[in-house]
């Protein structure tokens, strides 16, 4: 891996996707060195497994080890995009086909997951397959214009399946030299074996599909770069919310600021100098202002009176003529945190009567009867008629009811 990256060099690159890992481990995810993430699905150590290397300026949503030739990442691009990229290692021509039948029926599985959870689909990776050219018979959106003739039967199969999902076979379009579209070298011979599948969404979006040949990545195989026109998510700047002070240095102020100002003979240094100017502004205050944070009229309390002095003794510091600047940086560390000290003891005491406030309101529990007190009872518990006697059935208390209503409405009522 660290001889691929210095391979890349400046290269511009996001995902790279990984066939024959020889990795034991059946699931890897781990950061690198240089902050990468790495996902890894193998099995066996010597053959097969597959993995992808993330860039550290993206996070991915989902690592999906499906086996040691098969594995799925999950990746939002923006708000309107979301790709899920598959990694794929086909058995080459020794295996039967009912293994790459096996295979197939798991990329339909991750076809299937992708759509319904409005994914866009790439898969790539060596499917050791060769295509070939485009005939009269094949579809146009599925294979571009490949320079290369032959085509085998896990070709065939290949077109067959990308026919049926709607994928296109991304670097076969725009390739102009059989030169430039071989991906496997074995002896004298040069075959296209490694390929990217997009989903049709994606067609509009690729910039670039083509093999790397200015890359050595020190096997028999090239590797297949493939470019998105698509962006990262902007992260959102947090807005400082803006707020409004009730005093403003007026006329009077800066004319007194510049009296004080030309009165003052100016001390040498600047440190000096700065802290001479800062003391003068903060003199020039009105009364009713806090020269802490110049707002507006604040009633202070003792904390905030040696929270004040405090800081005015590490202003008065500057000014300091006999201390070195060793003990000067010491000094104001040293009142810096008994600042911090009172300033936290202040935030305590503010909670603690807070809270008292709060328990001296319910201290008798009196405002929480309406909530823990039993509500009455409504309904109706006994009906007596005019001698006193409890009306047992229905009929009876209906009579004493209709009574009642005859009597509260007034004798010429009718029922």
């Amino acid at each position: 891996m660290e001889r691929l990256l210095a391979e890349l060099g400046d290269q511009h690159w996001d995902l790279l996707v990984f066939t024959e890992t020889w990795r034991a481990d059946g699931e890897e995810a781990f950061d690198t060195e240089h902050g990468h993430s790495w996902f890894g699905s193998g099995g066996t150590r010597g053959r097969c497994g597959v993995g992808f290397l993330l860039h550290s300026r993206w996070r991915h949503n989902y690592f999906k080890p499906l086996n040691e030739r098969c594995a799925a990442l999950g990746i939002r691009i923006n708000k309107q995009l979301r790709i899920r990229f598959v990694a794929v290692y086909m058995p080459h021509s020794g295996h039967n086909d009912i293994e790459v039948e096996t295979l197939y029926a798991m990329l339909d599985a991750e076809c299937k997951a992708a759509r319904e959870n409005c994914e866009s689909l790439v898969i790539g990776g060596d499917l050791n397959a060769e295509v070939g050219g485009r005939d009269l018979y094949d579809d146009t959106e599925v294979l571009g214009d490949n320079p290369t003739t032959y085509r085998s039967d896990r070709g065939c199969m290949l077109l067959q399946w990308c026919s049926l999902r709607q994928l296109a076979l991304a670097n076969t379009f725009n390739c102009h030299s059989a030169e430039a579209a071989w991906t496997y070298r074995n002896g004298d011979a040069r075959r296209q074996l490694d390929y990217f599948l997009t989903d049709m969404a994606l067609v509009k979006l690729t910039l670039t599909c083509l093999v790397l040949a200015c890359v050595d990545i020190g096997s028999d195989h090239r590797p297949v770069l493939l470019e998105l026109a698509c962006s990262a998510p902007k992260k959102r700047k947090r807005k400082k919310k803006s707020c409004s002070k009730t005093w403003r240095p007026d006329n009077a102020y800066v004319q007194k600021v510049s009296a004080t100002l030309a009165e003052v003979r100016p001390p040498n240094g600047v440190d000096t100098m700065a802290a001479c100017i800062q003391n003068v502004l903060v003199q020039s205050l009105p009364d009713n202002v806090s020269d802490a944070d110049g707002d507006a009229a604040v009633s202070q309390t003792p904390a905030d009176a040696a929270i004040h002095a405090l800081i005015q003794q590490r202003r008065e510091l500057a000014m300091a003529v006999t201390l070195s600047p060793e003990n000067k940086k010491q000094q104001r560390i040293d009142i810096g945190k008994s600042i911090q000290k009172l300033i936290r003891k202040r935030l305590v005491d503010q909670k603690t009567a807070k809270i008292s406030k709060v328990l001296a309101e319910f201290r008798d529990l009196k405002q929480l009867k309406a909530l823990t007190g039993r509500r009455p009872n409504t309904t109706i518990v006994e009906v007596l008629d005019k001698e006193g006697s409890s009306c047992r059935s229905k009929s009876e208390r209906a009579e004493v009811l209709l009574l009642s209503m005859r009597s509260s409405t007034g004798p010429d009522t009718q029922s």
